[in-house]
């Protein structure tokens, strides 16, 4: 009867009941603080029980509606059944086998184990020294932490140190039309001004005759489009990096000296952090840097279509009279866009990814100017709503 009042008490907090799929389902328990197993059923009394450990900071011990107890962690928005009395050593992962049980890799020495390592474990004890300036962490699909060099341009699992021979070969000097930046997440790219392309890895000097011959080269598509040179000395004022500068934009407009100007607003959701401007430059990035090429360009419809243009963009739903194949009409000058206003006094100026030519745009040559047919509407950024007399 004793036996049968010790199996009904609730176990420990930091007790776990398991069985053992090798041993017929036999049940053991695991102490998930000092990651020990046993056979015999802990009890309330027993002296496992009696280290009481605060919990982390950032950690919350909280009931589901059954009064099964389970902890929340405020900081990486998880919950777990197991207490948890201590972070795992910086170089430690919890991991489970395809059965469910519990293990742990150290990815400084690429081993694993049953039992939970802790702070005073030897592997721990070699602090992890930031990064040499050249690499870069990484993951897999999988989630497996890799490490990139982006001089060498190589990978590797294991953490460089700063001891590291890659590490003793001092980063070249950025090429004069490229420069470091940093996106919304704090990750580091490369913006080169003469191309306008942008990528992760770090550029490798070349000749200032290679610089000429690919201004030479990719200038003149760009030029073809009316794209604007975003290698002007007001580049720096562009924010989110991609985006016509607002002086730039005025240089654009003032081309058109018959389309009389009243008021223009810029559209809040396409300001960088906002919903479409998100879309676009992620459609940006998903192009090779080759097909990175922007311009400016308008698009004429009714004032009733502008607010849900501006908020949510264009509307594939939406499309009519395709004359020129499907897709979203613009215009490199205001000309023919004002044949759409249908009485109204708005035009939309916007910022097209024009992408590779026939499967991301289409160009159509008139005697007002030229038509750019867009594909895909994540490549059509509503900046403006312009307002004309």
């Amino acid at each position: 009867m004793a036996r049968q009042d010790s199996a009904s008490e609730p176990l420990p907090e930091c007790w776990e009941e398991r069985q053992d799929d090798t041993l017929n389902g036999r049940t053991y328990y695991v102490d998930c603080t000092s990651g020990r197993t046993q056979w015999d059923r802990p009890t309330r009394s027993s002296k496992q029980d009696t280290r009481q450990r605060p919990l982390p900071k950032s950690w919350e011990k909280r009931k589901t509606a059954d009064g099964r107890t389970y902890y929340v962690d405020h900081i990486s928005k998880s919950t777990q059944w197991d207490r948890p009395t201590r972070p795992l050593p910086k170089s430690w992962e919890k991991r489970k086998t395809a059965d469910g049980r519990t293990y742990y890799v150290d990815h400084i020495s690429k081993s694993t184990q049953w039992d939970r390592p802790t702070r005073s474990s030897k592997q721990d004890t070699r602090q992890l020294t930031p990064l040499p300036k050249s690499w870069e962490k990484r993951k897999t699909a999988d989630g497996r932490t890799y490490y990139v060099d982006h001089i060498s341009k190589s990978t590797q699992w294991d953490r460089p140190t700063r001891s590291s021979k890659q590490d003793t070969r001092q980063l070249r000097p950025l090429p004069k039309s490229w420069e470091e930046r940093q996106d919304g997440n704090g990750r580091t790219y490369y913006l080169d001004h003469i191309s306008r392309s942008t990528q992760w890895d770090r550029p490798i000097s070349y000749s200032e005759q290679d610089t000429r011959q690919r201004k030479k080269t990719e200038g003149g598509t760009v030029h073809d489009y009316c794209c604007l040179d975003h290698a002007q000395k007001d580049a720096p004022n562009r924010d989110a990096k991609i985006l016509t500068s607002m002086p730039e934009v005025q240089k654009f407009l003032q081309k058109f000296s018959d389309l009389k100007v009243a008021s223009m607003k810029e559209n809040d959701h396409a300001k960088p952090g906002g919903a479409l401007f998100n879309t676009f430059r992620s459609a940006m990035m998903s192009l090779p840097t080759s097909q990175r090429n922007t311009c400016l360009a308008f698009h004429g419809t009714s004032e009733s279509n502008i607010d849900s243009i501006c908020s949510t963009g264009y509307d594939q739903k939406k499309r009519s009279r395709q004359v020129n194949g499907a897709g979203e009409y613009f215009a490199t000058s205001p000309i023919i866009p004002l044949d759409y206003c249908n009485g109204g006094k708005k035009l939309l100026l916007n910022e097209l990814l024009l992408g590779q030519n026939g499967t991301h745009h289409t160009t159509h040559h008139t005697k007002k100017g030229d038509i750019v047919v867009m594909k895909n509407p994540a490549h059509d950024l509503p900046r403006f709503v312009i307002t004309f007399k």
